[in-house]
Parts: structure tokens; sequence; C-alpha cells
């Protein structure tokens, strides 16, 4: 019987955002986007999670790719990393304006740090977006569909 550990959900999770789209053309001090993901994935090997955000939001960063965001957005936000959520979710939101996930990601990370005047502009989009239901504006949950 194959036993899976946390370790290797981590390692999973690592390759899975390595296989993403790349935006290899990108450079700042010599690193590209390929070297961010890689070092993401050894931190994550190494269980070196605030390493790990920090390069996945880097990224993201240099990727035009709005899923490299939101997965660095998640990544962040699953493991408690506030700063490097927002940051990641805020170039979410420029890759992918009308996202509403983003949108909420980005409204209640700026509540959390004490943002309130860009919250309440982040708040107030939200509900001017026609399709947005009212349960996801539950700010304590924002992994609803």
């Amino acid at each position: 019987m194959i036993r899976h550990t946390n370790k290797d959900f981590a390692i999973a999770i690592a390759l899975l955002f390595a296989f993403a789209t790349l935006d290899a053309d990108a450079q700042d001090g010599g690193l590209d986007y390929d070297d961010y993901v890689e070092m993401a994935a050894e931190a994550v090997q190494v269980g070196e999670y605030l390493a790990a955000a920090r390069n996945w939001v880097e990224a993201a960063e240099r990727s035009e790719s709005a899923d490299d965001a939101q997965k660095a957005t998640r990544f962040a936000y699953s493991f408690g990393f506030d700063a490097e959520a927002l940051q990641a979710a805020e170039r979410w939101l420029e890759l992918d304006r009308d996202n509403e996930q983003a949108l909420i990601y980005v409204a209640q990370l700026q509540l959390r740090d004490g943002q309130v005047g860009q919250f309440q502009h982040a708040f107030e989009i939200a509900f001017r977006l026609p399709d947005l239901p009212v349960t996801k504006l539950q700010l304590g949950d924002v992994n609803q569909g």
C-alpha cells in the first residue's frame, strides 16, 4: 500500500505550479519566472513555506497569466501569509480586472491589514458586480463557489 504524506502533497502542489503558464522573457536581477518557481518548489520540499510563498508571488509578478497569480494568492493565503497573499491578489486583479474572487481576496486582505479605505473601495466595486451573489461576500470564506 502506498502511503502519501504531507510532504508528498506539498511536492505535488509545487510541481503543479511549476507547469503553469510561463513568461520566460521577464527578468529581474538575472532571475526569471522559472527560477522563482524552482526556488518555490525547493522551499516547499524543505518546509520553508514563507519562502515558497514569496517565490510564488515573484513568479506571478513575472507572468502574464492570471492563473499564476491566483495560485500564488491561494498558496500564500492558505498558509496565513497575508502580505504575500495581498500582493499576489493585487497582481491577479491587475491581470483579470473583472475577476470577482480576486476582488474578494483583495478586499478581505486589505481589511485584515488595516487598509480600511482601500477595503471600502474594493467592497463597493464588488457590490456593483452584477453576477456576484451576496454569499460570496462573506469575508470569512473567500473560497465559496
